[in-house]
């Protein structure tokens, strides 16, 4: 098994212990896709996901991906046309001051002295990630490393 199904499978499974909704939804698709053959489960993976988004009041759909991608004109309508959105503010606390920075910031943390609001944080980071060769996987795996604090 490689290793990044292998921490698919860990991520997919704590989420079943540590989110009941989640699980319930989980072993409900499952349970309804077991007699499907392989392929076909995928497609029932994609109807049912439809048909819990069709139930979100400000969702549109089924959108083709040229639509969601493409420039607006006089017929597209304006609530298909995807808007740069504003870059939310990021807290920091620097002794008992809070700074509310961009996120570009960030590269100057050390330099701040600053650190999380609250203090260090215990962080368990995933990726999922196409393998497409062995340096791919371990930039993948120094970045991980470079995302501790420490």
């Amino acid at each position: 098994m490689s290793k990044s199904l292998e921490a698919a499978a860990l991520m997919i499974a704590k989420e079943v212990v540590d989110n009941g909704e989640w699980a319930l939804c989980w072993f409900a698709n499952v349970q309804a896709t077991t007699h499907l053959p392989q392929a076909d489960a995928w497609h029932a993976d994609i109807h049912f996901i439809a048909h819990l988004l069709s139930r979100l009041p400000n969702v549109q759909g089924p959108m083709e991906l040229r639509d969601l991608f493409s420039l607006a004109t006089s017929s597209t309508s304006p609530e298909r046309v995807l808007q740069l959105t504003e870059s939310p503010m990021i807290t920091l606390a620097k002794g008992d001051t809070l700074v509310h920075i961009q996120p570009t910031a960030i590269a100057f943390w050390e330099k701040l002295g600053s650190g999380p609001k609250g203090g260090k944080k215990d962080v368990t980071a995933y990726t999922l990630f196409q393998e497409v060769d062995k340096s791919h996987h371990s930039s993948v795996a120094n970045w991980l490393r470079n995302l501790s604090s420490e």
